[in-house]
């Protein structure tokens, strides 16, 4: 198989965020090869470059689901009003955005009653939804800042960045450094899911 920039945007539009070396690996292409198709999908506006992160690029859901119109949350609301029982999976294949959008904007949709979390099946480990009855025509816009969601995501795959690094290295003391930095990472995360 002949891999294209559009393989490369389909990785970056699943994973969200990545670096290129993860892009080439997934691929099995040279990295010089896929930084080649990643700086062409940089120039058409569906990839952006992380700051403050060497070589990791970052798949832009239309400025994070505010296309004029906002266009991809009508999709993803239209297929959440049409669908009996659907994923965040679904959601995502139908308006094509990134799976962290759809679950994200799904659960957003249950914060406000406007979906119903059902249980899964067993043996699935997809949430299901399901919209409610009579659910307003007018699509519910949400608003979200991704990039400040994803800083502290963003720090923590560094330090195991870092980590990896270190153990080619065999470098002791800087693996202890950073296990440390992704522990208290791990915990920070623990207290703000137990405040919510």
């Amino acid at each position: 198989m002949i891999v294209n920039a559009e393989h490369v945007k389909e990785f970056y539009r699943g994973m969200g965020t990545a670096p290129v070396q993860c892009c080439a690996a997934a691929l099995g292409i040279a990295p010089e090869s896929a930084r080649r198709k990643i700086l062409h999908l940089q120039r058409k506006g569906w990839l952006e470059r992380v700051e403050g992160l060497p070589d990791f690029y970052r798949f832009i859901e239309a400025r994070n689901g505010e296309a004029p119109g906002g266009e991809l949350q009508d999709k993803l609301w239209r297929a959440a009003r049409i669908a009996k029982n659907f994923t965040a999976w679904d959601l995502a294949m139908y308006a094509g955005v990134s799976l962290e959008y759809a679950r994200g904007y799904a659960n957003w949709l249950v914060s406000k009653r406007l979906l119903e979390k059902l249980e899964a099946p067993k043996g699935n480990e997809r949430q299901a939804f399901r919209c409610i009855e009579n659910p307003p025509r007018e699509t519910p816009r949400w608003r979200t800042k991704i990039a400040e969601k994803d800083a502290g995501w963003m720090e923590a795959l560094d330090g195991a960045w870092s980590l990896a690094r270190a153990i080619i290295a065999r470098d002791i003391a800087e693996m202890d450094s950073a296990l440390a930095r992704l522990v208290q990472f791990v915990q920070e995360q623990e207290k703000q899911g137990d405040k919510q």
